[in-house]
């Protein structure tokens, strides 16, 4: 099967089983979530294992990923501190593992990479959850399908427009495909696409869904770069091969995860608290 086919048919498969599970239940909702963010921790824990000649240890950084997604199960009684009991083990292991295993002079970047590495997909990309709620079908998922077109556009505009008119390099250095006038470009049908569908999903004003699909793009790009960053310190192109013609999870959930926080803080502000989801 020709690359573009193969990339064409795993994003198919991919965006109809990813909608389902989020559809169908609370609880495959969360599953899916937690999967993202689980196998990309492990997926950039590996890169960090490699980076500074660690034997195998990812499987630790998808652990304590899934410790931090624990809490957002449906009726979950964990306790409040129970993050903070994650964290510490996390750490503790890590240093314990180093001193054990690696040179003193690997050890320290090492710790502290798998450490930002558990904090950033197990904390910061947590928030992913609080984009849902309880509610079965469209009305449970509407600031997270929200948040996932407008990521979507920024994308898919940047290179539609870079590629069409494209000639100075955003990011050299991290990234030789991004232009300042995909940028821009992705960033203007960003903010259509937020003006277009946040009424519906997310109850926003005109004037907010264009302010908050701007900050959304801005920060969909960021996501990409700072993965990108990650991957350059690496030395390694692909963050995973997990899925076909697009490489690891981390390779397409990039932008969502940072931007995620973001749009649930943003929506926070422009709205608060989060207005139901009008379904005709």
């Amino acid at each position: 099967m020709p690359p573009l086919a193969v990339r064409i048919f795993s994003a198919a498969v991919l965006l109809a089983v990813g909608f389902s599970a989020i559809l169908l239940d609370f609880r495959t909702r969360w599953l899916a979530i937690a999967l993202v963010l689980v196998t990309g921790a492990w997926e950039l824990s590996r890169m960090v294992d490699r980076k500074y000649g660690a034997p195998r240890l990812a499987w630790l950084a998808a652990l304590s990923a899934m410790g931090f997604c624990l809490p957002y199960y449906p009726n979950s009684t964990l306790s409040a501190l129970w993050p903070w009991a994650v964290a510490i083990a996390s750490l503790a292991a890590y240093a314990l593992l180093g001193f054990r295993k690696l040179d003193i002079v690997a050890m320290a970047p090492w710790v502290l990479m798998n450490a930002f590495v558990c904090g950033y997909l197990g904390l910061w990309g947590a928030r992913v959850f609080y984009l849902t709620r309880s509610e079965l079908g469209w009305r449970g998922i509407g600031p997270l399908a929200y948040t996932i077109l407008c990521v979507a556009a920024a994308d898919t505009g940047a290179y539609a427009v870079g590629r069409m008119l494209g000639r100075r390099k955003l990011c050299p250095t991290i990234s030789s495909g991004k232009s300042v006038e995909g940028a821009i470009g992705g960033t203007a049908i960003t903010m259509l696409v937020s003006a277009g569908i946040a009424t519906k999903l997310v109850g926003l004003t005109m004037g907010r869904a264009l302010v908050l699909g701007a900050v959304l793009a801005a920060a969909s790009i960021v996501g990409d770069l700072f993965i990108s960053a990650l991957k350059r310190h690496a030395g390694v192109k692909d963050t995973s091969r997990l899925i076909p013609g697009h490489g690891g999870v981390m390779d397409r959930f990039d932008a969502l995860v940072f931007a995620a926080p973001i749009a649930w803080l943003g929506l926070k502000l422009l709205s608060s608290p989060l207005p139901p989801l009008h379904v005709p």
